[in-house]
């Protein structure tokens, strides 16, 4: 049952998210890796385990790497992320289950993470979305900004908000 609803929220979470328009976003996937890597965490602080909660930071800290490194260079590395902590809740389950992660949890996420790992793909593979940053752009960069290497570039017109000028 962890699994059916892991799924079922994912499948939910992946709807709605899109019918918004929110995967369109190179940020939106490094994000949600940041909030799934954090979870962990969050059980340990809530349950007052301090000694486990700093040991869950420090293995959170390898996924939120990973996705600001993804987000900066290419989301195939969130998919690897994604894909990873897939693995790390099959191993938090069989070889450190603490009293403060419920039995149930490993199994949902686990299914999230797959089928989020398995949407990011397809928009990636799909082309729905960028999987390197537009060239001339620093990720994260707001569209706005000239970076030094684009210095002197002139728009042709001012008809384009989003064009350099």
């Amino acid at each position: 049952m962890d699994y059916v609803a892991g799924v079922l929220v994912a499948s939910a979470f992946i709807t709605l998210c899109h019918s918004l328009g929110l995967d369109r976003e190179r940020s939106f996937y490094p994000l949600v890796m940041i909030v799934i890597a954090l979870a962990y965490v969050l059980l340990a602080a809530s349950d007052d385990a301090f000694v486990i909660a700093g040991v869950e930071t420090a293995l959170a800290l390898v996924f939120v790497v990973a996705a600001v490194v993804g987000y900066r260079s290419n989301l195939w590395i969130v998919v690897a992320a994604l894909i990873g902590h897939v693995g790390f809740d099959l191993a938090h389950a069989a070889l450190w289950p603490t009293p403060v992660v419920p039995t149930w949890y490993a199994g949902f996420c686990l299914a999230a993470d797959g089928l989020l790992a398995v949407h990011l793909s397809f928009l990636l593979l799909s082309g729905r979305l960028q999987a390197v940053a537009a060239s001339g752009r620093v990720a994260g960069e707001p569209l706005g900004q000239v970076n030094a290497s684009d210095s002197g570039a002139v728009a042709a017109s001012a008809g384009d908000p989003g064009e350099r000028r």
